[in-house]
């Protein structure tokens, strides 16, 4: 199931009650002051919601596929094969790319086994 779709079925009874509010408000006929300042009062509410609660629905990322797209330190200077730093953790690195030297920005490419194929940033 889709991100947004879990989403609208998390916030649906909040919908449902914010809707019943609305058609208290219209049936009281109040005055508009309040009557937006109850929806603006909602939307914070639901902004608020969705801030907290949504990141529950992402999948985490582990494993060497948590790796791909990070930047890391390059810990020596070689042209083919090293040693870089991602997140404090050491990794043996490859590059097609130019010579990398040490403290050069590096991106993660890919991860086959303990070995990181990199390029410089």
């Amino acid at each position: 199931m889709k991100n947004i779709t879990k989403y609208f079925i998390f916030i649906l009874d909040e919908l449902i009650f914010i809707a019943l509010i609305i058609a208290v408000l219209f049936y009281l006929k109040v005055s508009i002051e309040l009557f937006v300042g109850v929806i603006l009062g909602i939307f914070i509410f639901l902004i608020f919601v969705s801030y907290v609660f949504l990141p529950q629905f992402k999948k985490p990322v582990t494993g060497s596929e948590g790796l791909i797209g990070m930047k890391g330190v390059a810990l020596e200077s070689f042209d083919e094969h090293g040693r870089i730093s991602v997140h404090g953790e050491q990794w043996k690195a490859v590059t097609n790319d130019r010579i990398i030297e040490k403290g050069d920005e590096v991106i993660v490419l890919d991860v086959q086994g303990l070995t990181v194929s990199v390029k410089k940033v």
